[in-house]
């Protein structure tokens, strides 16, 4: 054809092997997220939801149950503190837990590194991960995504998933991991954006 592409070209053709497998992770992850129980019902709820917690909450059950993770937890930045609280949690926490609802995580940890670098963060060895924070002593994998609200993109928590096997969590898992957290930062952008309207029209 006139772009000197031969008529006969596939999508496999101009498109190298990694950037295949990455389309089919997406699809596949989508597929799953579609398949939960109740999922159209939980996005509908988050529409509805005015309370952080219950939304972190809501958020971190649709992860953990699509991917497998045995546990997981959201922190949240407290300003005042200048440190992550435990916000929500998924899972039995054991005994050998350091932290309850409204703990201030200790530094360093997985979840930390996450908030101050804006950036996901995979540990499919925990034991080899110098950040970190053993927690509970059956986790053996942890992935760590951050959720980000208003402008400029702040993070302002941080969703967290465990696993009980090393590398514990594939593709698909991570990409479900994300559109989670994605869906998070979204509410809580438009949370945001409903206080300062709000707040202007009673100044």
């Amino acid at each position: 054809d006139r772009n000197g592409m031969p008529n006969s070209a596939s999508i496999f053709d101009v498109v190298d092997e990694a950037t295949l497998v990455l389309i089919a992770q997406y699809f596949v992850a989508c597929w799953r997220l579609t398949i939960i129980p109740g999922l159209e019902k939980t996005i509908k709820a988050l529409g509805q939801e005015s309370s952080f917690s219950n939304v972190m909450q809501i958020v971190l059950n649709t992860a953990a149950k699509a991917t497998g993770a045995y546990r997981g937890d959201v922190t949240l930045w407290g300003r005042d503190e200048q440190r992550l609280l435990l916000a929500v949690t998924y899972g039995n926490t054991n005994a050998s837990s350091r932290l309850t609802i409204g703990s201030a995580l200790p530094n360093p940890s997985i979840s930390r590194w996450v908030f101050e670098h804006a950036a996901e963060r995979y540990s499919p060895v925990t034991s080899q991960d110098p950040f970190y924070l053993e927690c509970n002593k059956g986790t053996r994998s942890e992935f760590a995504v951050p959720i980000v609200s208003s402008q400029p993109r702040q993070v302002t928590a941080v969703l967290n998933i465990e696993s009980k096997q090393e590398d514990g969590f594939s593709e698909e898992d991570k990409i479900i991991t994300r559109v989670c957290a994605s869906l998070a930062s979204q509410w809580s952008q438009l949370a945001v954006t409903k206080d300062t309207i709000v707040s202007s029209l009673f100044r």
